[in-house]
């Protein structure tokens, strides 16, 4: 420890040293590999707490199985020898190369903002007719019909001796789990604004993750690189970076555009690939996607009223979507939604 980052000495390689005190508890960093017990704790539970700190996982990506690769720590030191660990004939293997994913300054003017929809309410007017001349006359007789009525509320047939009380709705003591994330999200840019000279729309934003996936360039992108998860999203990328019509775009990867969507009676989150927005002023949701199956058709059906929703609000410009398939062109179809600015519903069953 003493000889810690001095050229030549045992510690020349070591870049921190973290103490005790620090690691028992709210610490959470990603990218600890080693831990070295110089002492000992003063009790087993502290120093499960301190082994924990370096189990924080730096992907959540799943492999063709659909599982977590697995990823080690290194532990040392007398305290720690009460610990299980894995036998084996050598060092765990190395772990995979990740890469870090993020908003590049430096392409700021390629940023693109989008709405957040939690729900999508329809409302139904209905119109009333009456022709008077096909109206049959009422007739009413005071002797035959009551011209008065008494109401008390009843339970279970019988007035409740109850003194009458008002019921506030508004006094609720446990907030809905939307509310409470808005005020959480409020109380936290009181703290930080006035330190934060970014856009207040990012303040409470995940700004950096990682990846192990392949991840190409991305010019006309806010994003500093493009994670690949198939080759026809590789292609759609390139095309993207250079049609003419697209004045910025960025992949849908850790951004938080999704659509709610029921498929067979339960509710799940859809997630398009690509948001472009074009230079006549359309934002276009795109989806790249292989031969299409029912659980993608329900996806669209509620892609189509998200983009309808906004497009009815017109607080965020026009909008459209669609799906490039293998049988389409990138070109013609980001085309057909250039030339028409003021937006549009166009979908994977259109033609042209």
């Amino acid at each position: 420890v003493d000889t810690v980052g001095r050229s030549g000495q045992p510690g020349e390689k070591i870049r921190h040293v973290i103490s005790v005190a620090m690691l028992s508890e709210g610490w959470d960093a990603k990218t600890v590999t080693h831990i070295m017990g110089l002492r000992a704790f003063s009790s087993q539970l502290l120093c499960e707490q301190v082994v924990g700190r370096g189990l924080r996982r730096t992907s959540y990506e799943v492999n063709r199985r659909g599982f977590f690769e697995p990823e080690y720590v290194n532990i040392f030191g007398v305290p720690f020898t009460f610990l299980p660990h894995e036998e084996g004939n050598g060092p765990p293997p190395p772990v995979k190369p990740k890469t870090a994913i993020g908003p590049d300054s430096d392409k700021i003017r390629y940023e693109i903002t989008f709405p957040v929809v939690v729900r999508v309410e329809r409302t139904y007017r209905t119109n009333l007719h009456l022709n008077l001349d096909d109206v049959k006359p009422l007739q009413l007789d005071p002797s035959q019909h009551p011209t008065t009525a008494e109401l008390s509320r009843t339970l279970e047939g019988k007035t409740p001796k109850a003194a009458d009380h008002v019921i506030d709705l508004a006094d609720r003591s446990q907030p809905r789990l939307q509310e409470a994330a808005f005020q959480a999200a409020a109380e936290l840019y009181d703290q930080m604004a006035p330190s934060w000279s970014g856009n207040p729309s990012m303040l409470c934003a995940q700004l950096v993750w990682y990846t192990g996936k392949a991840v190409g360039p991305a010019q006309r992108s806010h994003i500093n690189y493009c994670v690949h998860d198939s080759t026809f999203e590789k292609a759609s990328a390139h095309g993207l970076d250079t049609h003419p019509a697209v004045e910025a775009w960025a992949k849908n990867d850790h951004l938080g555009l999704e659509v709610s969507y029921v498929h067979r009676g339960v509710v799940r989150r859809y997630l398009p690939d690509f948001v472009i927005r074009l230079r006549s002023g359309v934002t276009l949701v795109l989806e790249v996607k292989g031969e299409p199956k029912e659980l993608d058709r329900s996806k669209w059906a509620y892609m189509k009223d998200w983009v309808a929703a906004v497009n009815s609000h017109g607080g965020f410009g026009p909008w459209s979507w669609d799906v490039l398939t293998p049988g389409k062109s990138l070109t013609t179809l980001l085309d057909r939604h250039h030339q028409s600015p003021q937006g549009s519903h166009i979908g994977p069953d259109s033609t042209g």
